[in-house]
């Protein structure tokens, strides 16, 4: 996997950019593992159901996430203000040394259930066989790096790209420019796979890039676009062709 953006990778063919948070990488199952855990550890978040818990974590995460991008939080003072978030809304205050050390649960478990959704090894050996495929994530370099690599999807990637790395996130259509920059294609040269229609969808459409809307949930559009949508990554051969079918042209596939 190119660690940065390299011409070295630009070598004719197109290029598939993929999200990684749940689009390859399965953060959804992780994190709602890891809130059950915490949920049988601590009578505050019992009265709660684990959707509740889900949504309000992944509230903290997105605003903590902007903050820590934009070099105002660490990130350990990120994951402190996650889980002080999540209690305060079951009726709990937490000082910083304690919602350290109910992170550290929450990692843990974490950890424990990280993995691919299924069927995206299969998805990315199949579209290399005719293509390039990078990554394209709102996050920090290392630590999309470390997923990919503890998921095993590392060997599949030809180059990664982060908002990190470039300064601008998904929907800003210069992250866009950069990575078709990196991968040496023009737009239509390049499709965008993701499971966030802001950020991946919109984001590449108005950027000039044809997309595919990765749909776990079968929700319905939420603009009449010319996007694709799939819902599981299995059959691979399937998936790869919806895929392969929003490059342009008669030598789509």
């Amino acid at each position: 996997m190119s660690p940065n953006a390299s011409s070295r990778t630009a070598n004719g063919r197109r290029v598939v950019f993929f999200d990684l948070d749940d689009t390859l990488y399965d953060h959804r199952t992780a994190s709602r593992a890891a809130l059950r855990a915490l949920r049988d550890d601590y009578p505050s978040l019992r009265r709660r159901p684990v959707e509740w818990l889900f949504s309000r974590y992944a509230q903290a995460l997105e605003t903590g996430h902007r903050r820590l991008m934009a070099g105002r939080l660490t990130p350990a003072n990120a994951r402190v203000l996650r889980m002080r978030f999540l209690f305060r809304g079951a009726g709990e205050e937490l000082s910083a040394r304690e919602a350290t050390h109910r992170m550290e649960l929450y990692r843990t478990v974490y950890q424990a259930h990280e993995r691919s959704i299924p069927g995206s090894a299969a998805l990315l050996r199949s579209l290399r066989r005719r293509h390039r495929v990078g990554i394209l994530s709102n996050n920090r370099t290392r630590e999309q790096r470390g997923k990919l690599a503890r998921i095993g999807l590392a060997p599949l990637i030809d180059l990664l790209v982060t908002s990190e790395m470039t300064g601008w996130a998904k929907p800003d259509r210069r992250i866009f420019t950069y990575a078709l920059r990196a991968a040496g294609v023009e737009a239509r040269g390049a499709v965008m796979v993701g499971d966030s229609w802001a950020a991946d969808i919109r984001g590449a459409i108005d950027a000039g890039m044809p997309a595919v809307w990765f749909n776990r949930d079968g929700a319905p559009l939420p603009e009449p676009l010319p996007v694709a949508a799939i819902a599981r990554w299995t059959p691979a051969a399937e998936a790869a062709r919806t895929i392969e079918g929003r490059f342009p042209g008669p030598n789509s596939s």
